[in-house]
């Protein structure tokens, strides 16, 4: 397990041959002859030459391994030390050795005067509970973990977002925030979590862009009119707030009652057909041509027409 520098020829730089002189002559040096004897006194002692590191262990100087360049030597000094190589993998020292660390070694023991306590393992977080180590979410890691004292209480993480205390942590609802929606609540409005609910009902209804600029479409205010700031004007109906046409803009509403009426704009005759305004035919701008009307002649948009 000497280094190959040493074992026949010295030949770190593989251009030199190191000799050491002794009571026979020259010979070809040995490791010992720099680093001292490796014995039982000098057990687990280091040394470098030539940029190479050594550790006397049982009785010959051994070159550090990849792991031990990285970590350093296990010795009994070091007994129960746990190290993290750059590729974050964690290792004990176990005896005379390094080997990979479990969760176990790196937590310790879960015992009553570490009790809550709170340990990184792994990426993770444990916290030691009556039961053993536990791994902690990422919720409980914001909040801390829900228990029995905590139930029904309403937290935060660190981005803002609501949680309550359910028998675990859940997303908080319109429900938790405004309580049971019933009549004394009617379209009452809830923020959670940056949206907007309404009761109405019996149920917590999501609050859209629209009721929220022009207010709510019920029954007290069926056939009300408003407009939002984009200039869409809205008509309010049995299902609810629905987008008017320019025609029902300039003329009305063309309702049943109105069936077959007549408007005019401009030059432009309209007549409500079947819930919707249409531009009129001469037949019924002009009237019906009948023998009463045989001769007449009128005028409609700058054309003259003859019955």
């Amino acid at each position: 397990s000497q280094s190959n520098y040493f074992s026949n020829e010295v030949r770190p730089y593989d251009s030199y041959a190191f000799y050491a002189c002794d009571s026979t002559g020259w010979r070809t040096a040995l490791l010992s002859d720099y680093m001292g004897k490796c014995d039982s006194t000098r057990e687990f002692k280091e040394g470098e030459l030539h940029e190479v590191r050594y550790v006397c262990r049982k009785g010959v100087w051994d070159t550090f391994t990849k792991l031990e360049s990285e970590i350093g030597v296990c010795s009994p000094k070091k007994q129960g030390v746990i190290d993290t190589t750059e590729s974050e993998v964690a290792y004990i020292c176990d005896e005379t050795s390094w080997r990979t660390a479990t969760k176990y070694d790196y937590l310790g023991d879960c015992v009553p005067k570490v009790e809550n306590k709170i340990l990184p393992y792994g990426g993770d977080k444990y916290i030691c509970l009556e039961d053993g180590w536990y791994k902690m979410n990422n919720l409980e890691v914001d909040m801390g973990l829900c228990t029995e004292k905590r139930d029904g209480e309403i937290d935060s993480t660190e981005s803002g977002y609501a949680y309550i205390c359910d028998g675990g942590w859940r997303e908080v609802k319109a429900v938790d925030i405004g309580g049971v929606c019933d009549s004394t609540k009617n379209l009452k409005i809830v923020n959670v979590n940056s949206r907007k609910y309404y009761c109405f009902s019996s149920s917590w209804n999501t609050l859209n862009s629209l009721d929220e600029e022009i207010g709510f479409c019920t029954a007290s205010n069926k056939g009300k009119k408003a407009s939002t700031k984009s200039g869409s004007t809205y008509y309010c109906e049995e299902n609810g707030w629905r987008i008017m046409d320019r025609y029902e803009v300039l003329l009305g509403i063309c309702t049943s009652s109105m069936e077959g009426t007549t408007k005019k704009n401009a030059d432009t005759v309209f007549v409500c057909t079947s819930g919707s305004w249409k531009k009129a035919g001469t037949d019924i701008v002009l009237g019906t041509c009948d023998s009463k009307s045989s001769g007449v002649t009128k005028t409609y948009l700058g054309t003259v027409y003859g019955c």
